[in-house]
């Protein structure tokens, strides 16, 4: 997942950091809109937890639209709160493909 993300993106990511990475849903929507221009029209990067919840949120959003079912998905929580990561790379997986 984090060299599907490297390579989309075309920036280096810590493995051991990913979570602290992903957490305020930034390059999650970035990912999205690299493959798939205007999938997500607004992106927060204010630091508060609202605003980056709401971008794990459109991220989700994004992924239902574009063809992934909800067992596809992780919940905002999964990654936000650290509850379940191996979910949260199960979906970027399933992007990957």
């Amino acid at each position: 997942a984090v060299k599907f993300i490297e390579t989309v993106l075309g920036l280096q990511l810590d493995a051991s950091t990913l979570r602290e990475s992903l957490r305020d849903g930034v390059l999650l929507c970035r990912l999205i809109n690299a493959l798939h221009p205007g999938a997500i029209k607004r992106i927060n990067t204010k630091t508060l937890p609202f605003t980056q919840m709401e971008n794990i949120g459109n991220f989700l959003a994004a992924a239902r639209k574009l063809g992934l079912e909800s067992t596809d998905l992780f919940q905002t929580v999964d990654l936000y709160e650290g509850k379940n990561m191996p979910r949260v790379i199960m979906t970027l997986l399933t992007i990957a493909r």
